[in-house]
């Protein structure tokens, strides 16, 4: 487990963090905790912000939670994702490192490198690119296997049955990809692929991960 909280403080070369607690430990750019059965509990932690002058300029206190969770079986997980979940042109070490950790998950799907490792992962897209019949011409493929050229919609069911695979849970990595100044189409859009695989399968755990922003100049 791996818990990070993050500021916003303009140019952080004017800010130094301190971070206080029990466990975790602090690094340059965060504070970061890898937990252990022997960490089970509830653990507060404390950031202090100082400015360049060492003199205090914020504080807070929240709480670390770590429980324990465990299952029966290997789970077999699906991700959608833009190229942060593509292994094809580009080694994504953290696929690997899952497994490296427990040998109770593993990855399916019709794209990647080796078994237990793959995905539907597709550079440069974006959650709209999954709601139509699109074409991932980067690579020579045809239209995404998620595409029911019957229903002309996305279909998780079809997916299913035209690949055989039947995942335990789906992860969804996408979002760069699209983003704009107003995010409401892009937000619907991946909206829409929750909301396409929840009428397949009301039940299947969904994990959507928090987009990641761009940097920019203002």
């Amino acid at each position: 487990m791996c818990i990070r909280d993050r500021a916003w403080a303009g140019n952080l070369d004017n800010f130094h963090f301190k971070w206080t607690g029990a466990v975790g430990k602090a690094f340059k750019r965060k504070w970061s905790i890898t937990a252990t059965n022997g960490m089970v509990g509830s653990h507060p932690i404390t950031c202090t912000v100082f400015d360049n002058n060492m003199k205090e300029v914020a504080s807070k206190e929240f709480t670390c939670v770590i429980g324990t969770y465990s299952f029966s079986g290997v789970k077999n997980i699906l991700t959608l994702a833009d190229s942060l979940g593509n292994t094809t042109s580009t080694d994504k070490p953290w696929y690997k490192k899952v497994t490296q950790l427990t040998s109770k998950i593993k990855f399916v799907g019709t794209r990647g490198l080796e078994a237990g490792l793959m995905h539907e992962g597709r550079s440069g897209w974006t959650a709209g690119h999954y709601l139509r019949a699109a074409e991932y011409t980067f690579e020579g493929e045809g239209v995404h296997p998620f595409w029911n050229p019957s229903t002309q919609s996305f279909d998780f069911n079809y997916y299913k049955s035209q690949t055989g695979i039947n995942p335990d849970a789906v992860q969804i990595l996408l979002g760069t990809n699209g983003m704009a100044i107003d995010p409401t189409i892009n937000a619907n859009n991946i909206k829409t692929i929750v909301d396409k695989i929840r009428e397949a399968d009301p039940n299947i755990p969904i994990f959507i991960m928090h987009t990641i922003y761009r940097s920019c100049l203002l």
